[in-house]
């Protein structure tokens, strides 16, 4: 029983240290408008009145957990998921939704 309690508690340790390395190594890109538009096949404007106004309506809860109302986007470097930057804080969020899925 005790060796059943060391090999979990080692599981443990072994998972949360590789969720930690794993957050704690992402790289995010926050590419300029005009590079978001190339990337999405859409116009600058077409970007900022339809396409970014959808990310953003499509990811209420994240963009909240920014604290803005109007923050970057970009996405995961290795996984290319969309994520939200407030400009202000720095503080970036996550969501599982790719990037390119938003492309026209």
């Amino acid at each position: 029983m005790k060796k059943i309690k060391k090999i979990s508690a080692m599981m443990f340790f072994l998972i949360f240290a590789v969720n930690l390395y794993s957050e704690a190594s992402a790289e995010y890109v926050f590419p300029d408008d005009s590079e978001i538009a190339s990337m999405l096949n859409v116009s600058i404007n077409e970007f900022h009145r339809d396409v970014k106004k959808e990310m953003i309506e499509d990811h209420p809860s994240e963009v909240r957990k920014t604290g803005a109302s109007n923050p970057d986007i970009g996405y995961e470097k290795s996984s290319r998921k969309l994520v939200f930057k407030n400009k202000s804080s720095g503080k970036v969020v996550e969501t599982d939704t790719p990037f390119l899925n938003y492309a026209k």
